[in-house]
């Protein structure tokens, strides 16, 4: 796994501690909704992140049977051995949770909207909608050198500035950047008008997120024309957003319907 692989699975690492305060209490299972866009190289995996709240009595501690990725054509069964459930602080009755796979990407894209969760041993069962999930492989293009500036992760969406640059052997002429996410989206975007190898050029773009989901997990794409036809190029894979739990998150996660 290349350095820069490694830093982005990193910045995909979610914080469960808690920062909140105390508030009313809530029963049933929640998940926060995500929006996902990322091109991953064939052969790696992408971290599967799902932040819930339970009770502490609730089952789901006890163990996980298997779990299904559906609702994108394809269904993805991942068994006991797989996941693994990560507990968190205590906060108004209800228990911070992450449950986590390494979801495999072969050549072909891989959707999901919803999570089916089996218990076993005679518990109740769980489906839930996870928001739109995303995961396409990566194929050749440029070399794009380190895009400066740009996070791995971050609090918040917004402005970004970044320094672009390409290893390639030619010029090529930038035209946008873009992402397929359901709930993201990219704008005012300001790009050299030419790039030549080994050029450094200062770049920007604002990405706009839809209050719906709770995190955002994107590839950026920039859009690009060389001797060949118009082609893309993978900036760096980006996390926003639930970086920690604090009251804020906590209620936008609440907020969502239990599973059922």
């Amino acid at each position: 796994m290349s350095a820069r692989r490694s830093a982005t699975v990193a910045g995909f690492a979610v914080a469960i501690m808690a920062m909140t305060g105390c508030s009313g209490e809530s029963h049933g299972v929640h998940f926060s909704r995500s929006s996902v866009d990322v091109l991953v190289a064939p052969g790696d995996s992408f971290p599967g992140n799902f932040v819930f709240l339970a009770h502490s009595s609730d089952p789901i501690w006890q163990g996980i049977e298997n779990m299904t990725l559906s609702g994108g054509g394809r269904d993805i069964i991942f068994g006991a051995s797989a996941i693994t459930v990560e507990r968190g602080d205590t906060v108004r009755g209800m228990r911070l949770g992450n449950l986590m796979v390494d979801i495999p990407m072969g050549n072909e894209s891989i959707e999901f909207t919803t999570v089916d969760i089996s218990l076993g041993g005679g518990r109740s069962d769980y489906r839930t909608d996870v928001g739109s999930w995303l995961l396409e492989p990566e194929s050749e293009s440029i070399v794009l050198g380190p895009t400066e500036g740009l996070p791995v992760a971050s609090s918040r969406c917004g402005d970004f500035e970044f320094m672009l640059s390409q290893e390639s052997g030619d010029q090529i002429t930038p035209i946008g950047v873009q992402t397929g996410a359901d709930g993201t989206q990219i704008e005012n975007v300001s790009l050299p008008h030419v790039l030549y190898p080994g050029q450094k050029s200062e770049a920007s773009f604002t990405i706009v997120c839809d209050e719906d989901f709770d995190v955002h997990y994107v590839t950026p794409r920039l859009v690009y024309t060389d001797g060949d036809g118009e082609r893309e190029a993978a900036l760096i894979s980006m996390n926003i957003g639930l970086l920690g739990i604090d009251d804020h998150a906590i209620d936008r996660i609440l907020d969502h319907p239990a599973a059922n």
